[in-house]
């Protein structure tokens, strides 16, 4: 990674540059004055200056993931589905590149027993890297987990709040904790109704339990 205060700038790469993540990522990176985006990879042909509209991304090498693995930056962002992540991961961590994973492959320890996905076969990332240590593999936070952090824990932090009184009432968009755009969940959620989640507690319930746990000493 470039320090800080270097006037030369990170190339990053993103895969799955054509999804709605990744395009709203580059469209970020095109402006961040600390990155270079100088590959972008998709299943087939396209051109990320056409699919923003923006000449900033004229000068991204835009390539076929059958050209990936030998034309990617120092900074590799995964904007692909979780069992995609997991395996590309592995693989572009051994060319010693650093991975940010925007699925949620790896937002816990048993994350791939939370999301239903085979185990992790590369190295083995640092839940919490040690203090000036960089880490290789990162992964972002999910919709819901994040949302309930940032509303809870200054409040907790200050007793504001009592903690067992805490409800929380999450919903989100069609997209949200990834289900398909079936006819059934666009019609439902479209006309204004509700689905409930399946019975058994959702990955981000296990995430807000374990940054709990690391910030107040217990996930209760």
């Amino acid at each position: 990674m470039v320090h800080k205060y270097s006037h030369s700038k990170i190339p990053v790469s993103i895969i799955g540059a054509r999804g709605y993540s990744g395009l709203e990522l580059a469209r970020i990176l095109l402006f961040h004055a600390a990155v270079e985006l100088k590959t972008a990879f998709a299943t087939r042909d396209f051109s990320l200056q056409e699919e923003l509209m923006l000449d900033q991304a004229s000068t991204v090498k835009c390539l076929t993931d059958d050209q990936m693995m030998h034309n990617l930056g120092e900074l590799v962002f995964l904007a692909t589905p979780s069992a995609v992540s997991l395996e590309l991961a592995a693989q572009i961590l051994k060319q010693g590149k650093t991975v940010i994973d925007l699925s949620g492959a790896f937002r816990l320890d048993s994350a791939g027993a939370e999301y239903g996905l085979a185990p992790f076969c590369g190295p083995s990332p640092a839940a919490t890297p040690s203090r000036g240590v960089q880490p290789k593999l990162i992964s972002n936070p999910g919709c819901y987990a994040t949302a309930v952090q940032l509303a809870l824990i200054p409040l907790l932090k200050h007793d504001l709040i009592e903690a067992d009184s805490i409800a929380i009432d999450a919903k989100s968009g069609t997209t949200g904790r990834g289900p398909t755009g079936c006819g059934k969940s666009i019609i439902r959620r479209g006309g204004g109704g509700v689905s409930a989640l399946p019975g058994r507690r959702p990955p981000a319930f296990a995430r807000n339990k374990k940054v709990c746990a690391e910030i107040f000493g217990s996930g209760d």
